[in-house]
Protein backbone atom coordinates (compact mmCIF):
# COMPACT_ATOMS: atom_id res chain seq x y z
CA UNK A 1 0.00 0.00 0.00
CA UNK A 2 2.86 2.56 0.48
CA UNK A 3 4.20 1.94 -2.79
CA UNK A 4 1.24 2.31 -4.29
CA UNK A 5 0.77 5.84 -2.99
CA UNK A 6 4.29 7.07 -3.43
CA UNK A 7 3.83 5.87 -7.39
CA UNK A 8 1.07 7.67 -7.35
CA UNK A 9 2.60 11.22 -6.28
CA UNK A 10 6.22 10.24 -7.98
CA UNK A 11 7.89 8.68 -10.74
CA UNK A 12 11.37 7.73 -9.83
CA UNK A 13 9.92 5.60 -6.66
CA UNK A 14 12.52 2.90 -6.02
CA UNK A 15 11.66 -0.32 -7.67
CA UNK A 16 9.30 -2.76 -5.26
CA UNK A 17 11.23 -6.26 -5.64
CA UNK A 18 8.70 -9.06 -4.21
CA UNK A 19 10.81 -11.30 -2.46
CA UNK A 20 10.26 -15.36 -2.19
CA UNK A 21 9.25 -16.82 0.82
CA UNK A 22 13.05 -17.59 2.77
CA UNK A 23 14.87 -16.94 5.92
CA UNK A 24 15.72 -13.32 4.73
CA UNK A 25 12.29 -12.10 3.69
CA UNK A 26 11.22 -10.37 6.53
CA UNK A 27 14.71 -8.56 6.93
CA UNK A 28 14.60 -7.44 3.39
CA UNK A 29 11.14 -6.54 3.64
CA UNK A 30 12.13 -3.78 6.59
CA UNK A 31 14.77 -2.68 4.69
CA UNK A 32 12.62 -2.00 1.66
CA UNK A 33 10.48 0.05 3.95
CA UNK A 34 13.08 1.93 5.64
CA UNK A 35 14.31 2.33 2.30
CA UNK A 36 11.38 4.12 0.68
CA UNK A 37 10.56 6.27 3.62
CA UNK A 38 13.75 7.36 3.53
CA UNK A 39 13.29 8.26 -0.43
CA UNK A 40 9.73 9.81 1.07
CA UNK A 41 11.50 12.09 3.24
CA UNK A 42 13.91 13.06 0.83
CA UNK A 43 11.51 14.10 -1.93
CA UNK A 44 9.25 15.48 1.02
CA UNK A 45 6.42 13.26 -0.20
CA UNK A 46 2.83 13.59 2.07
CA UNK A 47 1.78 9.83 2.73
CA UNK A 48 -1.76 9.34 4.71
CA UNK A 49 -1.94 8.15 8.47
CA UNK A 50 -1.23 4.30 8.48
CA UNK A 51 -3.57 3.21 11.66
CA UNK A 52 -4.53 0.07 13.55
CA UNK A 53 -8.12 -0.46 12.28
CA UNK A 54 -8.82 -3.49 14.43
CA UNK A 55 -7.56 -2.99 17.58
CA UNK A 56 -8.01 -6.78 18.34
CA UNK A 57 -5.26 -7.70 15.90
CA UNK A 58 -2.68 -5.94 17.85
CA UNK A 59 -1.01 -8.21 20.34
CA UNK A 60 -1.71 -7.61 23.66
CA UNK A 61 1.76 -7.26 26.10
CA UNK A 62 0.94 -8.42 29.63
CA UNK A 63 2.52 -6.67 32.22
CA UNK A 64 4.74 -9.76 33.38
CA UNK A 65 6.55 -9.25 30.35
CA UNK A 66 7.69 -5.75 30.97
CA UNK A 67 11.11 -5.63 33.03
CA UNK A 68 10.81 -2.92 35.30
CA UNK A 69 7.00 -3.83 35.94
CA UNK A 70 8.31 -7.39 36.90
CA UNK A 71 11.04 -5.55 39.14
CA UNK A 72 8.64 -3.58 40.78
CA UNK A 73 5.82 -6.75 41.60
CA UNK A 74 9.06 -8.59 43.00
CA UNK A 75 9.48 -5.94 45.11
CA UNK A 76 6.49 -5.64 46.72
CA UNK A 77 6.52 -9.31 47.30
CA UNK A 78 9.71 -9.46 49.16
CA UNK A 79 8.51 -6.27 51.04
CA UNK A 80 5.41 -8.45 52.12
CA UNK A 81 7.08 -11.32 52.88
CA UNK A 82 9.27 -9.48 55.12
CA UNK A 83 6.58 -8.17 56.84
CA UNK A 84 4.90 -11.26 57.44
CA UNK A 85 8.92 -13.00 58.71
CA UNK A 86 8.59 -10.13 61.50
CA UNK A 87 5.44 -10.85 62.84
CA UNK A 88 5.98 -14.44 62.99
CA UNK A 89 9.53 -13.74 64.67
CA UNK A 90 7.91 -11.26 66.56
CA UNK A 91 5.42 -13.71 68.17
CA UNK A 92 7.71 -16.23 69.02
CA UNK A 93 10.21 -13.85 70.60
CA UNK A 94 6.85 -13.14 72.72
CA UNK A 95 6.22 -16.57 73.17
CA UNK A 96 9.16 -18.04 74.56
CA UNK A 97 10.54 -14.95 76.45
CA UNK A 98 10.53 -16.18 80.57
CA UNK A 99 8.50 -13.62 82.74
CA UNK A 100 11.67 -12.30 84.30
CA UNK A 101 13.01 -10.57 81.05
CA UNK A 102 10.07 -8.12 81.27
CA UNK A 103 12.67 -5.54 81.64
CA UNK A 104 14.75 -6.31 78.97
CA UNK A 105 14.81 -3.65 76.04
CA UNK A 106 12.94 -4.53 72.68
CA UNK A 107 14.04 -7.10 70.36
CA UNK A 108 15.07 -5.61 66.76
CA UNK A 109 14.80 -8.68 64.00
CA UNK A 110 14.68 -6.67 60.98
CA UNK A 111 17.32 -5.27 61.29
CA UNK A 112 20.54 -6.94 61.51
CA UNK A 113 21.73 -5.89 64.38
CA UNK A 114 23.19 -7.88 67.35
CA UNK A 115 20.22 -7.96 70.29
CA UNK A 116 20.57 -5.81 73.02
CA UNK A 117 19.31 -7.58 75.92
CA UNK A 118 18.98 -5.88 79.42
CA UNK A 119 21.70 -5.33 81.89
CA UNK A 120 21.07 -7.99 84.18
CA UNK A 121 22.63 -10.25 81.84
CA UNK A 122 25.87 -11.20 80.94
CA UNK A 123 27.63 -10.96 77.23
CA UNK A 124 27.66 -14.59 77.70
CA UNK A 125 24.19 -15.31 78.25
CA UNK A 126 22.81 -12.60 76.30
CA UNK A 127 24.72 -14.63 73.14
CA UNK A 128 23.37 -18.07 74.70
CA UNK A 129 19.83 -16.83 74.58
CA UNK A 130 19.71 -14.68 71.25
CA UNK A 131 21.43 -18.29 69.87
CA UNK A 132 18.34 -20.33 72.07
CA UNK A 133 15.53 -18.22 70.30
CA UNK A 134 16.73 -18.19 66.84
CA UNK A 135 18.40 -21.34 66.56
CA UNK A 136 15.03 -23.23 65.27
CA UNK A 137 14.46 -20.77 62.60
CA UNK A 138 15.82 -21.34 59.03
CA UNK A 139 16.63 -17.91 58.24
CA UNK A 140 18.52 -17.38 61.63
CA UNK A 141 20.72 -20.63 61.86
CA UNK A 142 24.12 -19.99 63.40
CA UNK A 143 27.28 -21.44 63.72
CA UNK A 144 28.31 -24.10 65.54
CA UNK A 145 30.10 -24.35 69.07
CA UNK A 146 33.09 -24.85 66.32
CA UNK A 147 32.47 -21.78 64.65
CA UNK A 148 31.75 -23.53 61.31
CA UNK A 149 28.54 -23.33 59.19
CA UNK A 150 26.27 -26.41 58.46
CA UNK A 151 26.58 -28.28 55.89
CA UNK A 152 23.79 -29.02 54.09
CA UNK A 153 23.83 -31.96 51.93
CA UNK A 154 21.92 -32.94 48.79
CA UNK A 155 19.73 -36.25 48.94
CA UNK A 156 20.94 -38.77 46.40
CA UNK A 157 17.68 -40.00 44.70
CA UNK A 158 17.83 -43.45 43.60
CA UNK A 159 17.06 -44.36 40.38
CA UNK A 160 14.70 -46.48 39.34
CA UNK A 161 15.47 -50.35 38.65
CA UNK A 162 15.43 -51.55 34.92
CA UNK A 163 16.74 -54.78 32.94
CA UNK A 164 16.16 -55.90 29.41
CA UNK A 165 14.86 -59.26 28.92
CA UNK A 166 16.94 -61.62 27.29
CA UNK A 167 14.82 -64.89 26.79
CA UNK A 168 13.75 -65.86 23.70
CA UNK A 169 9.87 -65.82 22.57
CA UNK A 170 9.69 -69.07 21.86
CA UNK A 171 10.33 -70.32 25.58
CA UNK A 172 8.05 -67.72 27.29
CA UNK A 173 3.97 -67.07 27.38
CA UNK A 174 4.21 -63.70 27.02
CA UNK A 175 5.65 -61.98 23.60
CA UNK A 176 7.56 -58.51 23.32
CA UNK A 177 7.39 -56.07 20.71
CA UNK A 178 10.88 -56.33 18.63
CA UNK A 179 12.68 -53.11 18.66
CA UNK A 180 12.32 -51.27 15.46
CA UNK A 181 15.80 -51.15 13.48
CA UNK A 182 18.09 -47.77 13.36
CA UNK A 183 17.74 -46.32 10.07
CA UNK A 184 19.91 -43.11 8.33
CA UNK A 185 18.12 -40.86 5.99
CA UNK A 186 19.84 -39.88 3.16
CA UNK A 187 19.48 -37.11 0.16
CA UNK A 188 20.60 -38.15 -3.56
CA UNK A 189 20.17 -35.27 -6.03
CA UNK A 190 21.28 -34.97 -9.44
CA UNK A 191 20.62 -37.67 -10.93
CA UNK A 192 19.19 -38.27 -14.43
CA UNK A 193 15.51 -37.57 -15.25
CA UNK A 194 14.72 -40.80 -15.75
CA UNK A 195 16.21 -42.65 -13.08
CA UNK A 196 14.22 -44.82 -11.09
CA UNK A 197 13.78 -45.71 -7.50
CA UNK A 198 14.03 -49.62 -8.57
CA UNK A 199 17.92 -48.77 -10.63
CA UNK A 200 18.91 -46.52 -7.33
CA UNK A 201 18.08 -49.32 -4.46
CA UNK A 202 19.55 -52.22 -6.56
CA UNK A 203 22.80 -49.68 -7.33
CA UNK A 204 23.27 -49.42 -3.36
CA UNK A 205 22.82 -52.92 -2.80
CA UNK A 206 25.59 -54.49 -5.31
CA UNK A 207 28.09 -52.15 -3.00
CA UNK A 208 27.03 -53.77 0.44
CA UNK A 209 24.80 -51.30 1.07
CA UNK A 210 21.19 -52.45 2.91
CA UNK A 211 18.16 -49.77 1.58
CA UNK A 212 15.22 -50.15 3.76
CA UNK A 213 13.03 -47.33 1.97
CA UNK A 214 14.05 -45.44 -1.10
CA UNK A 215 11.11 -43.04 -3.23
CA UNK A 216 11.84 -40.15 -5.40
CA UNK A 217 10.95 -36.25 -4.02
CA UNK A 218 7.97 -34.29 -5.31
CA UNK A 219 9.06 -32.15 -8.24
CA UNK A 220 7.67 -28.48 -6.79
CA UNK A 221 10.10 -25.67 -9.31
CA UNK A 222 10.26 -25.78 -12.92
CA UNK A 223 14.15 -26.32 -12.53
CA UNK A 224 13.80 -29.19 -10.63
CA UNK A 225 12.86 -31.23 -13.93
CA UNK A 226 16.08 -31.47 -14.85
CA UNK A 227 17.32 -33.83 -12.29
CA UNK A 228 15.87 -36.42 -10.39
CA UNK A 229 16.14 -36.71 -6.77
CA UNK A 230 15.62 -39.42 -3.69
CA UNK A 231 14.76 -39.65 0.23
CA UNK A 232 17.16 -42.85 0.82
CA UNK A 233 16.59 -45.15 3.97
CA UNK A 234 19.70 -47.25 4.85
CA UNK A 235 20.41 -49.52 7.37
CA UNK A 236 22.18 -46.70 10.57
CA UNK A 237 25.39 -49.46 10.13
CA UNK A 238 25.78 -48.81 6.45
CA UNK A 239 25.41 -45.03 6.48
CA UNK A 240 29.17 -44.75 6.14
CA UNK A 241 29.25 -47.36 3.22
CA UNK A 242 27.23 -44.63 1.47
CA UNK A 243 29.56 -41.81 1.38
CA UNK A 244 33.33 -44.21 1.53
CA UNK A 245 32.64 -47.54 -0.09
CA UNK A 246 30.03 -46.39 -3.18
CA UNK A 247 31.33 -45.35 -6.36
CA UNK A 248 29.14 -42.41 -6.92
CA UNK A 249 29.28 -40.99 -10.77
CA UNK A 250 30.68 -37.78 -11.34
CA UNK A 251 28.30 -34.41 -10.24
CA UNK A 252 25.77 -36.46 -8.08
CA UNK A 253 25.11 -35.12 -4.80
CA UNK A 254 24.94 -37.15 -1.63
CA UNK A 255 24.06 -35.49 1.74
CA UNK A 256 22.75 -36.66 5.17
CA UNK A 257 18.61 -35.87 5.27
CA UNK A 258 17.95 -32.87 7.17
CA UNK A 259 15.04 -32.84 9.37
CA UNK A 260 13.64 -29.46 9.64
CA UNK A 261 11.61 -28.63 12.85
Amino acid sequence: MLFNIAESKNDNVPRLSPRKAGDNKRRLDVEDIYGLCEFLDKERIKVPDFVARNLHRIPAIHPSDTDVVRLATTVCDLKKQLEDLRTVVSGITTKDSPPEQSTTSAVDVGSGENVEIGSDRSDGDAQDHTKLLYSELPVFRTKGDDGSWPLVTRKKKEAPRRLVGVVSNQQCAIKAVPRAEKSWHIFVGRLSPDTIAEVLTDFLQDAGVTVLKCWPLRVTEEWQKKFAAFHLVVKDTDKDKVFDDVQWPVDVDVRDWVFKS
